[in-house]
């Protein structure tokens, strides 16, 4: 019978190994909810319309968290005139130890996670299902899924989250030789 540790381990190190080929991350934005306390929040926060800065949504400094894959899906509809936008999905699955890392609070509580933003290639996702899977003290896996944003219609008078610093990364000046 296999030890459930080495197991995990094995797990781990594999994980890292495809994240060091692959590279793929999302930059994660904990909400901070200004009651302290996530059972009894100070106001509504579907409907804070306060002054600009005021009040309403707010972000911790958006924090790197390597992912072992993501699934990003167009909307199948189209936009319309009338005022309907389309809107990508997002689901993406990350090693538990990378939350622990990144420095995540409570990563094996969902319901403090529901409200949180994360970034991916350009576009904001607002987290609506965040589950842990494994049953080992440090769990093995957790499944994210969020619904696009847009921060400038969606919380104009949110601080919303901070803009991520954006790399240029260049087109090499040289291809490579093969064979």
């Amino acid at each position: 019978m296999a030890d459930m540790r080495q197991e995990l381990s094995h797990i781990d190190r594999t994980v890292e190994r495809e994240h060091d080929r692959r590279g793929d991350s999302v930059t994660w934005f904990e909400f901070i909810n200004p009651g302290g306390d996530w059972e009894t929040p100070v106001y509504d926060a579907v409907f804070d319309y306060g002054a600009r800065g005021s009040g309403g949504f707010t972000y911790q400094t958006g924090k790197l968290v390597p992912v072992l894959w993501v699934i990003e899906t167009e909307d199948q509809r189209t936009e319309r005139p009338e005022g309907r936008t389309t809107f990508q999905s997002i689901a993406f699955t990350v090693n538990y130890r990378h939350l622990m890392r990144a420095g995540l609070s409570q990563p094996w509580e969902s319901t403090v996670h529901l409200r949180d933003v994360v970034y991916h290639d350009g576009r904001y996702y607002k987290l609506f299902e965040y589950s842990v899977k494994g049953r080992l003290q440090d769990d093995v896996a957790v499944s994210v899924r969020g619904t696009e944003i847009y921060i400038d219609q969606e919380m104009p008078f949110d601080p919303g989250p901070a803009a991520p610093g954006t790399t240029d990364w260049r087109f090499p000046p040289t291809f490579p030789s093969i064979g």
